[in-house]
């Protein structure tokens, strides 16, 4: 196993696909992320990687790439009702 550091990133750890595209999760990471033996996890392929959670997990990344979308959203809607005050006056 290989394990490496990266303060932006967290812990990588190298793993290989086995048969019928098994992938063994690293002790250190099962006993990090609290997965027990039998733990279900949910698999997302998204275009910058694959990301393994338990569903809770998930949820919470997706709620929070919502809110940060949303927050841009706001400053945009923001951003246009200032314009339209100057263009008002």
């Amino acid at each position: 196993m290989n394990a490496t550091l990266d303060e932006s990133f967290g812990t990588c750890f190298r793993v290989k696909v086995r048969g019928q595209g098994r992938v063994v999760l690293p002790r250190a990471l099962r006993q990090r992320r609290g997965w027990a033996d039998g733990a279900e996890l949910m698999v997302l392929n998204t275009a910058e990687g694959v990301l393994i959670a338990t569903e809770d997990e998930l949820e919470r990344i997706v709620q929070s790439r919502f809110r940060r979308e949303s927050s841009v959203v706001d400053e945009l809607v923001a951003d246009r009702r200032r314009q339209a005050e100057l263009d008002r006056a």
